[in-house]
């Protein structure tokens, strides 16, 4: 009875597989969950949804990448599931909230026992913000390293695609790509130089099969099937001369914003945002301020 008042207290929900609102996508898994502790909300079943994991101590490269990926597929309305560690964890989640999406985080600890302790503010941002918070071990459980890899298999199945931004040869990252492999779930891989410890895992999954990850607008069209939602309603096939060539000669070298580029063109917001990252990870654009472009 104290630990239900505790759980009402602290405004968590108890949901187990009998539950109508169970995630559907853990029940395909062999070692389904007996029940989750939820803050928030759980991810919604008829939306995409991928995965974003990798190392803690990332690069300036992983970080990037990570931002650029992550905001493009929240803006364009996938959801976003990762673990809330430090590193690529913290980044995927913190660029799907300032990319207006949602994102979701599922702890190696209770779900009232925030860890790392630096991501108190995430840990409310994700709520605040329409994600939720989510654990299958009891109230007050102190983080275990066995913990993590066991929860790493809710990572991936919560998902439809998993992405490894990072990961050396051998790290707990490669854990859910094995998760995620047993679940038949969909692998990509961001590659990296061959003399860097932090791409050896990922390079080693994309030599054994996984998808290789270049410009975020590929896996946006696998996901809708070449059409991008629009907000979450009924899809819309991609305008004549979308992309970074057509969003290129909107640019000048007076600042535009995507709403300005939106203007002239009559484009999506989603679209000329993600096409503007890629520009400038191509050295074509760059960020002058806050949401303002110039070509290069």
């Amino acid at each position: 009875i104290r630990r239900l008042e505790e759980i009402k207290e602290k405004r968590i929900r108890f949901k187990y597989p009998e539950s109508p609102d169970y995630p559907e996508r853990l029940r395909d898994i062999p070692d389904m969950p007996y029940g989750l502790y939820v803050k928030g909300n759980l991810p919604r079943e008829d939306i995409p949804a991928c995965s974003i994991v990798g190392a803690r101590a990332c690069s300036s490269y992983g970080k990037r990448a990570t931002q650029v990926f992550s905001s493009a597929l929240a803006g364009c309305g996938v959801q976003i599931i990762s673990g809330m560690a430090a590193g690529i964890d913290k980044i995927a989640a913190e660029s799907a909230i300032d990319a207006n999406g949602k994102t979701f985080a599922v702890l190696g600890s209770g779900i009232d026992v925030i860890y790392p302790k630096e991501n108190i503010e995430l840990y409310y941002r994700i709520i605040n913000t329409g994600g939720g918070i989510i654990s299958e071990y009891p109230l007050g459980t102190r983080p275990i390293p066995w913990q993590f890899p066991h929860r790493n298999r809710l990572i991936s199945a919560l998902a439809d695609r998993l992405l490894i931004m990072e990961a050396r040869k051998r790290s707990g990252t490669l854990s859910t790509a094995r998760h995620a492999l047993d679940q038949g779930r969909d692998i990509y891989a961001l590659p990296g130089r061959v003399t860097d410890p932090l791409s050896e895992g990922c390079n080693n999954l994309i030599s054994d099969g996984a998808g290789m990850l270049t410009k975020p607008e590929y896996i946006i069209e696998e996901i809708f099937s070449g059409k991008i939602k629009n907000g979450f309603g009924k899809s819309q096939e991609k305008p004549k001369d979308s992309g970074e060539n057509g969003i290129y000669r909107y640019l000048s070298y007076d600042p535009k914003s995507a709403d300005d580029i939106a203007k002239e063109s009559g484009l999506e917001i989603r679209e000329i945002a993600a096409a503007l990252i890629q520009l400038e990870m191509d050295g074509l654009a760059e960020e002058v301020s806050r949401d303002f472009y110039v070509r290069k």
